[in-house]
């Protein structure tokens, strides 16, 4: 006669509380499953390092003029550090301090809460190319 023993089922079954149903599946508990990192980006994206003079602009006459500090980018769009928080819709032009980057602009798609400051997601704006 084989007789079934709590020891013999692996440990991410357990018995049923009712007798009749089937067991239920747990985790094992003593280990904590490690949090997802969930990343939107599509392309790539390169560290950076400096800063750069952005004003952000949300209607006809409210601007917002900021030192931000570059944090990392891609062909698409840029991720920066600001003092202040941005609404995010908000049009942008950076002119970094580097004399060898270009200037860009595009629109604010992110604002979120940083250590002393807000990380800002930054869509540039494709450019067109002449007909």
């Amino acid at each position: 006669m084989l007789m079934l023993t709590e020891e013999a089922i692996p440990r991410t079954l357990q018995f049923p509380a009712l007798p009749g149903t089937s067991p239920g599946i747990v985790p094992f508990p003593d280990i904590a499953p490690e949090p997802l990192r969930f990343d939107r980006r599509r392309l790539p994206r390169k560290q950076m390092a400096g800063f750069a003079m952005a004003v952000f602009s949300t209607g006809f006459a409210a601007t917002t003029v900021a030192r931000v500090e570059l944090v990392d980018a891609s062909h698409t769009g840029l991720c920066v550090k600001s003092p202040t928080p941005i609404e995010e819709g908000a049009t942008f032009s950076i002119i970094p301090e580097d004399p060898l980057m270009p200037r860009r602009v595009g629109i604010t798609v992110r604002c979120k809460d940083a250590d002393g400051g807000f990380h800002l997601g930054l869509r540039m704006r494709r450019d067109s190319a002449a007909a």
